[in-house]
């Protein structure tokens, strides 16, 4: 694979790296497995410096198309698997071949159709939310979104669950794909059947933290709203402590119907730490969040998972 820099182009150095890598990946020219060139090989290779090129790296390592290993250079993600994106790839193809022959035959200069292309899209992007991220709780929402922009090069807006609910048929209908972590899926399958991807998460750096700090045999208790806790409050609880079960503690849930004062639960029933789920935690005084032992979970996106949910929203590059 040869990368070329466009030092003309608007698109910065890191990005035009990140790109050329996805493409190569999307036509067959580099596979899983692959070993890509070093950061120094590629800085003397592109004469751009390796702040430059370790952004690029890093960012693909994050959205789970590269692996980084010390000693050993960097790696095409073996796990993943573009087999699902042959059939969109073809379609592209065709489809890019079929606009430039139309345009030069109408006597447009492909370069200049590609920038009006562009300017197209985006004001149809802005007067439509094709791809939207959808979690329990606004700010959440918006901090997937946010990340998930960032992986893609796409603005994708965030909405709460509840927004999802209110909004118009008409408008819900104009949304091409949804994205949501595998908590909600169930909840949001009869409103978005067929456009729903679901990403897979694990709980963030912050709570392993916590849970390090906690004593032998403590007791963590997970508060969820009642039907979220009849839905999956089982599920987290069991995934939760077979992620860190080489800490001696006991897990238990609660729906929040039975918990008048979330402070209560440790100060009068003896819970180490108490994790208020992210639909109920805008709900409860400020005061209460700052009192320790009392937190909301914290997960995050799998990098793998979120490259093969790239694919299903047909986000090709």
């Amino acid at each position: 694979m040869d990368l070329v820099l466009d030092r003309s182009s608007s698109l910065p150095l890191h990005a035009q790296i990140k790109e050329q890598i996805k493409i190569a990946l999307a036509f067959g020219e580099l596979k899983p497995g692959d070993t890509l060139p070093s950061i120094r090989d590629l800085e003397k290779d592109l004469s751009v410096g390796q702040a430059t090129i370790r952004r690029a790296y890093h960012e693909l390592q994050a959205c789970g198309i590269l692996k980084m290993k010390h000693g050993k250079g960097v790696l095409v993600n073996r796990e993943l698997d573009y087999s699902e994106s042959r059939r969109l790839k073809a379609h592209c193809e065709r489809l890019s071949r079929e606009t430039i022959r139309r345009a030069e035959k109408l006597g447009i200069h492909p370069s200049s159709f590609v920038r009006f292309l562009h300017h197209k899209v985006l004001e149809q992007n802005n007067s439509s939310n094709s791809i939207v991220f959808v979690e329990c709780n606004r700010v959440q929402a918006e901090e997937y979104a946010r990340a998930i922009s960032r992986a893609w090069g796409l603005e994708i807006p965030g909405l709460s669950i509840e927004e999802l609910k209110a909004m118009p048929a008409a408008q819900r209908r104009k949304i091409k794909k949804a994205i949501t972590i595998s908590y909600h899926y169930d909840e949001l399958y009869r409103m978005l059947k067929g456009k729903l991807i679901s990403l897979a998460v694990n709980w963030g750096r912050e709570m392993e933290d916590q849970i390090g700090r906690l004593k032998d045999g403590a007791r963590v208790v997970f508060v969820f709203e009642p039907d979220d806790c009849e839905r999956y409050g089982e599920l987290v609880v069991k995934e939760f402590a077979k992620s860190f079960q080489e800490k001696p503690m006991r897990v238990f849930k609660k729906p929040s119907n039975l918990v008048d004062d979330p402070a209560a639960l440790i100060a009068k029933e003896g819970y180490d730490l108490v994790y208020i789920s992210n639909r109920l935690w805008d709900r409860i005084p400020e005061e209460v969040k700052r009192i320790p032992g009392i937190a909301r979970p914290v997960l995050q996106i799998v990098p793998l998972s979120l490259e093969k949910a790239r694919i299903k929203a047909g986000v090709v590059i």
